[in-house]
């Protein structure tokens, strides 16, 4: 029986990894889902902007919440038929332009479940290329997002030469041995709650190599669960927390610190764990 952790301000070691906290959805409370999550532990959250309309409300949200909520940003690879081959340059240096504020490029990536085209998933992987030049110019780690294009994505990041790649909500099975191999990390959300694919993986990866993220205001347990309507909050890094603990017949408060101090690491968040 693994023991769930009663008190987690005393554990207040926690980061949520991957959140998107400039959308419509916090519009008029987000201060309170910040109390919320404070009140649950999370010392800190990695916000990920992904497309250039909320480029400006994602910067206000790092200045409103010093030290507690930092970003990244890239253009997403869902979006790429929005733009042109110039305005995705115009993206990118804009990215740039911020880029004393960032903590990490992303999450950025191939998505073929979405972009059927082939013409717009070649483009895709072009953007994928600059983004990870960005990067490595930058000297910022890159995050992953990779739907139904596994193969090519894994091909792409073992020529890209960069050390920091966290490859985020990791579903990729059969590719474990090689995230293993390059020390990349990965991030877990709710979707372990239902995942038995997702479960295997947390089984076959060591914690070191695990951050915690809710990917909010997606993904959350209830919608997940029960199908019911509810907006995800970082707050329920916690539930994740307590499913890897079970999932690995460890203490709870292993995976609190552990994964706390992987993310702090990884982004070189300036928080005290």
């Amino acid at each position: 029986m693994v023991r769930k952790c009663r008190n987690v301000k005393k554990f207040e070691k926690m980061i949520d990894a991957h959140c998107h906290l400039e959308q419509e959805d916090y519009k008029n409370d987000l201060k309170q889902v910040i109390e919320n999550s404070k009140k649950e532990g999370v010392k800190a959250v990695v916000n990920c902007v992904t497309h250039p309309s909320q480029f400006e409300r994602a910067f206000q949200l790092i200045e409103e919440f010093k030290d507690y909520v930092f970003y990244e940003a890239a253009l997403h690879p869902e979006y790429i038929e929005e733009f042109n081959d110039e305005q995705i340059l115009e993206i990118l240096n804009t990215i740039k332009n911020k880029s004393k504020k960032l903590v990490g490029i992303g999450e950025t990536g191939l998505d073929f479940y979405w972009v059927k085209d082939e013409v717009q998933r070649k483009r895709q992987i072009e953007m994928f290329s600059q983004h990870i030049e960005l990067a490595k110019e930058l000297n910022l780690p890159l995050t992953i997002h990779c739907r139904n294009a596994n193969k090519q994505c894994l091909k792409i990041l073992e020529k890209s030469d960069i050390d920091k790649i966290h490859w985020h909500m990791f579903g990729a099975e059969e590719y474990i041995k090689q995230v293993i191999d390059n020390n990349w990390l990965i991030s877990v959300g709710p979707i372990i709650l239902v995942s038995k694919k997702h479960r295997r993986i947390v089984e076959k990866v060591p914690l070191e190599l695990i951050m915690l993220e809710t990917d909010a205001p997606w993904m959350s347990p209830n919608w997940l669960l029960r199908k019911e309507k509810e907006r995800n909050e970082p707050k329920t890094i916690k539930i994740v927390a307590e499913k890897i603990a079970e999932i690995k017949e460890i203490e709870f408060e292993d995976v609190w610190k552990t994964c706390g101090k992987n993310a702090k690491k990884f982004f070189s968040l300036p928080v005290s764990l």
